[in-house]
């Protein structure tokens, strides 16, 4: 995250948990939303709802905006995709791109470590 906010540069992910924590900070209304292959944020305000890309200068983005994203990507678009995702998912997800990352590595070793955390934070302790 310090690499992050040093360099400027980052994933989707992991920008936009900048984002939320700064959001939670000042208490404004974000959550993260997990489309297939992009991370984007919702900003709510009574019924209504701005999607956002902090990846790509903070774009605002509609509905159908999110929806193109998805299908660009090769995907079939689901309403489910605009719902939040919790915090679990989003540590969950930026895990397995850590792993993604690893196997290009080929780090069996630290990939096999984080499989594991991962099993550990989907079980019910």
């Amino acid at each position: 995250m310090n690499r992050v906010l040093d360099t400027k540069i980052g994933i989707p992910i992991t920008l936009s948990v900048v984002y939320l924590l700064v959001g939670q900070r000042i208490n404004l209304p974000l959550k993260g939303i997990g489309l297939p292959g992009h991370f984007v944020l919702r900003f709510s305000f009574g019924s209504s709802h701005v999607y956002f890309d902090p990846f790509n200068g903070g774009k605002i983005l509609s509905r159908s905006d999110c929806e193109a994203i998805v299908k660009n990507l090769g995907f079939n678009f689901s309403e489910d995709y605009l719902q939040p995702v919790s915090n679990k998912q989003i540590l969950e997800r930026m895990l397995r791109n850590i792993i993604l990352t690893l196997e290009k590595k080929e780090d069996k070793e630290r990939i096999e470590t984080i499989r594991q955390f991962i099993d550990t934070l989907n079980s019910d302790l």
